[in-house]
């Protein structure tokens, strides 16, 4: 089994679909215990609500 992991995305936004992509593959297994934590932006527009 996997172990956990933590991955830290600083200005998340300038690279857009990039990090999505990423996110996505690294999600697939998912492993309990992972976080992803993206900033940038305000944080993403908190996680693609308001614009």
């Amino acid at each position: 089994m996997p172990s956990p992991f933590m991955i830290v995305i600083d200005d998340a936004h300038e690279l857009g679909s990039d990090v999505l992509d990423l996110v996505t593959f690294l999600r697939a297994g998912k492993t309990s215990g992972n976080h992803i934590l993206m900033f940038g932006e305000t944080q993403l527009r908190i996680c693609y609500g308001a614009p």
